[in-house]
């Protein structure tokens, strides 16, 4: 359905659509920073181009749809995947079809670990799991804002493991090392709607 000819220098597609049968195309290049594969769109709609992976036999539960490897050797020559990314059914029953999107990079041995994974929850609502292992640190640059303006009360939660202390609320000023920093500590509010009735602004609860 289509003819690719080039010189090594450039290529052209004589027909809008080009077919590959075998099973892996490679493209090879001794070039810093190549091979690249461009994408280019000249159409002035807002529509992008694209890339597709997609399965035309009936899916299952679980799945793999797509996988993007990041696969480079280490010091010893030897071939590891570094890190990946998964696109996957949740969900595959009809009307009510739901996915997965898997962020996984290697920990300390070659292993991979999953590090974000977002998934189908209810109805127009997706379930986010962030970083992995119990010592893990994730750190947000700027503000972080819990909730949307739905009417819905949204809880902000510590979570310790069975038989675990209750872990910490720290706000911090300047740097963590004493005697650097005369900045505020902050504040925790509890601010009541905006009515001008008389609302309630919240509570201190200790169980």
């Amino acid at each position: 359905t289509g003819v690719l000819t080039g010189n090594g220098t450039g290529a052209i597609v004589s027909n809008s659509t080009m077919s590959y049968s075998g099973e892996i195309l490679t493209i090879g290049s001794t070039g810093s920073a190549k091979p690249q594969i461009a994408l280019v769109n000249d159409n002035t709609d807002a529509e992008a181009p694209s890339i597709l992976f997609q399965k035309t036999e009936t899916g299952a539960d679980n799945d793999d749809i797509g996988l993007i490897e990041f696969r480079a050797e280490n010091d010893a020559g030897q071939s590891n995947k570094f890190a990946t990314i998964v696109g996957e059914i949740e969900t595959a029953a009809d009307g009510s079809e739901g996915g997965n999107l898997i962020f996984n990079v290697a920990s300390h041995d070659g292993e991979l670990n999953q590090g974000i994974k977002i998934s189908d929850g209810t109805e127009d609502q997706l379930d986010v799991e962030i970083a992995n292992g119990v010592g893990s640190t994730t750190r947000v640059a700027g503000s972080l804002f819990l909730g949307a303006s739905d009417g819905t009360p949204h809880t902000f939660g510590l979570d310790a493991h069975d038989d675990g202390d209750g872990g910490a609320l720290t706000i911090r000023a300047g740097s963590a090392t004493a005697g650097t920093s005369n900045a505020d500590g902050g504040n925790l509010n509890f601010n009541a709607g905006l009515s001008t009735g008389g609302q309630f602004g919240g509570d201190f609860v200790f169980n």
